[in-house]
Protein backbone atom coordinates (compact mmCIF):
# COMPACT_ATOMS: atom_id res chain seq x y z
CA UNK A 1 0.00 0.00 0.00
CA UNK A 2 1.85 2.60 -1.31
CA UNK A 3 -1.09 5.28 -1.47
CA UNK A 4 -0.21 7.60 -4.10
CA UNK A 5 3.13 8.52 -2.98
CA UNK A 6 5.90 8.07 -5.59
CA UNK A 7 8.89 5.79 -5.14
CA UNK A 8 11.48 8.26 -3.10
CA UNK A 9 8.66 9.44 -1.01
CA UNK A 10 8.02 5.63 -0.02
CA UNK A 11 11.90 5.27 0.37
CA UNK A 12 12.29 8.10 2.60
CA UNK A 13 9.15 6.36 4.91
CA UNK A 14 10.51 3.04 4.51
CA UNK A 15 13.95 4.48 5.62
CA UNK A 16 12.68 6.48 8.74
CA UNK A 17 12.89 3.76 11.69
CA UNK A 18 16.75 3.16 10.57
CA UNK A 19 17.35 6.95 10.70
CA UNK A 20 16.09 7.23 13.95
CA UNK A 21 17.98 3.68 15.05
CA UNK A 22 21.36 5.41 13.42
CA UNK A 23 20.84 8.37 15.68
CA UNK A 24 20.73 6.56 18.33
CA UNK A 25 23.36 4.01 17.80
CA UNK A 26 26.00 6.21 16.30
CA UNK A 27 26.25 4.48 13.26
CA UNK A 28 24.67 3.38 10.01
CA UNK A 29 25.24 0.08 9.47
CA UNK A 30 26.20 -2.79 11.30
CA UNK A 31 24.43 -1.76 14.55
CA UNK A 32 24.90 -3.89 17.55
CA UNK A 33 23.22 -7.38 17.77
CA UNK A 34 21.18 -6.08 21.38
CA UNK A 35 20.37 -3.11 19.46
CA UNK A 36 19.19 -4.36 16.45
CA UNK A 37 17.31 -6.57 18.55
CA UNK A 38 15.66 -4.39 20.20
CA UNK A 39 15.37 -2.58 16.97
CA UNK A 40 13.25 -5.24 15.36
CA UNK A 41 10.71 -5.56 18.47
CA UNK A 42 10.18 -1.93 18.57
CA UNK A 43 9.15 -2.02 15.28
CA UNK A 44 6.68 -5.32 15.44
CA UNK A 45 5.37 -3.79 19.05
CA UNK A 46 4.99 -0.46 16.81
CA UNK A 47 3.21 -2.29 14.05
CA UNK A 48 1.18 -4.73 15.63
CA UNK A 49 -0.20 -1.05 17.47
CA UNK A 50 -0.85 1.12 14.49
CA UNK A 51 -2.93 1.99 11.35
CA UNK A 52 -3.19 3.31 7.95
CA UNK A 53 0.17 4.51 6.05
CA UNK A 54 2.00 3.89 9.22
CA UNK A 55 1.26 0.31 9.66
CA UNK A 56 1.78 -0.19 6.15
CA UNK A 57 5.14 1.31 5.71
CA UNK A 58 6.07 -0.81 8.72
CA UNK A 59 5.05 -4.15 7.46
CA UNK A 60 6.50 -3.20 4.29
CA UNK A 61 10.14 -2.60 5.94
CA UNK A 62 9.33 -5.83 8.21
CA UNK A 63 8.56 -7.97 5.06
CA UNK A 64 11.60 -6.80 3.02
CA UNK A 65 13.99 -6.62 6.06
CA UNK A 66 17.26 -7.47 4.22
CA UNK A 67 16.40 -4.91 1.32
CA UNK A 68 15.31 -2.23 3.48
CA UNK A 69 18.81 -2.42 5.61
CA UNK A 70 21.03 -2.39 2.34
CA UNK A 71 18.52 0.65 0.86
CA UNK A 72 19.39 2.44 4.16
CA UNK A 73 23.58 1.58 3.37
CA UNK A 74 23.14 2.74 -0.01
CA UNK A 75 20.87 6.08 0.83
CA UNK A 76 23.82 8.32 2.19
CA UNK A 77 21.84 10.46 3.86
CA UNK A 78 22.46 11.43 7.10
CA UNK A 79 19.99 11.14 10.24
CA UNK A 80 19.15 14.90 9.91
CA UNK A 81 18.52 15.28 5.92
CA UNK A 82 16.88 11.88 5.77
CA UNK A 83 14.43 12.61 8.78
CA UNK A 84 13.97 15.87 7.06
CA UNK A 85 13.00 14.41 3.78
CA UNK A 86 10.36 12.32 5.98
CA UNK A 87 8.75 15.58 7.42
CA UNK A 88 8.29 16.88 4.15
CA UNK A 89 6.63 13.92 2.56
CA UNK A 90 4.65 13.88 6.20
CA UNK A 91 3.65 17.35 4.62
CA UNK A 92 1.81 16.03 2.00
CA UNK A 93 -0.31 13.58 3.57
CA UNK A 94 -3.69 14.47 5.65
CA UNK A 95 -2.48 16.00 9.16
CA UNK A 96 -4.13 12.92 11.08
CA UNK A 97 -1.55 10.53 9.16
CA UNK A 98 1.05 12.74 9.72
CA UNK A 99 1.21 13.01 13.42
CA UNK A 100 0.36 9.72 13.59
CA UNK A 101 3.16 8.53 11.91
CA UNK A 102 5.72 11.16 13.81
CA UNK A 103 4.62 9.99 16.93
CA UNK A 104 4.85 6.21 16.10
CA UNK A 105 8.45 6.86 15.18
CA UNK A 106 8.91 8.84 18.00
CA UNK A 107 6.81 7.21 21.05
CA UNK A 108 7.67 3.10 19.74
CA UNK A 109 10.62 3.42 17.88
CA UNK A 110 13.05 6.45 19.40
CA UNK A 111 11.95 6.22 23.01
CA UNK A 112 11.19 1.90 22.93
CA UNK A 113 14.97 2.04 21.36
CA UNK A 114 16.43 4.33 23.94
CA UNK A 115 14.57 2.35 26.73
CA UNK A 116 16.14 -0.84 25.45
CA UNK A 117 19.76 0.86 25.42
CA UNK A 118 19.45 2.17 28.84
CA UNK A 119 20.39 0.76 32.03
CA UNK A 120 18.46 -2.17 33.21
CA UNK A 121 15.99 -1.93 29.63
CA UNK A 122 13.68 0.53 32.48
CA UNK A 123 15.51 4.17 31.98
CA UNK A 124 16.98 6.23 29.46
CA UNK A 125 20.28 7.48 29.80
CA UNK A 126 20.94 11.13 29.72
CA UNK A 127 23.24 11.06 26.43
CA UNK A 128 20.08 9.39 24.70
CA UNK A 129 17.42 12.22 26.09
CA UNK A 130 19.25 14.93 24.51
CA UNK A 131 19.69 12.63 21.12
CA UNK A 132 15.33 12.01 22.03
CA UNK A 133 15.52 15.99 21.91
CA UNK A 134 17.35 16.48 18.25
CA UNK A 135 14.86 13.43 16.74
CA UNK A 136 11.76 15.10 17.74
CA UNK A 137 13.28 18.43 16.45
CA UNK A 138 13.82 17.07 13.44
CA UNK A 139 10.32 15.37 13.12
CA UNK A 140 9.12 18.68 14.27
CA UNK A 141 7.28 17.34 17.02
CA UNK A 142 6.59 20.04 19.41
CA UNK A 143 7.83 18.34 23.36
CA UNK A 144 9.19 20.37 26.16
CA UNK A 145 13.04 19.07 26.70
CA UNK A 146 12.92 15.25 27.17
CA UNK A 147 13.23 14.30 30.68
CA UNK A 148 14.45 10.72 30.86
CA UNK A 149 12.90 10.29 34.36
CA UNK A 150 9.80 11.01 33.65
CA UNK A 151 9.07 9.00 30.19
CA UNK A 152 6.77 6.18 30.68
CA UNK A 153 8.15 3.28 28.79
CA UNK A 154 6.14 2.37 26.01
CA UNK A 155 6.82 -1.23 25.14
Amino acid sequence: MQTNLDRADWQALRLSPFWVLSALAGTYRQFNPLEDAAFWHCIDVAAAETHGIARAVLLSVIADRETVVLELEQDGRPVGSGLGAVVAVLATLPATESAHFKDLLFSHVAIGLAFARGPFGNSISSEDAETLSLIATFLEIETDEVDPLTLAMPV
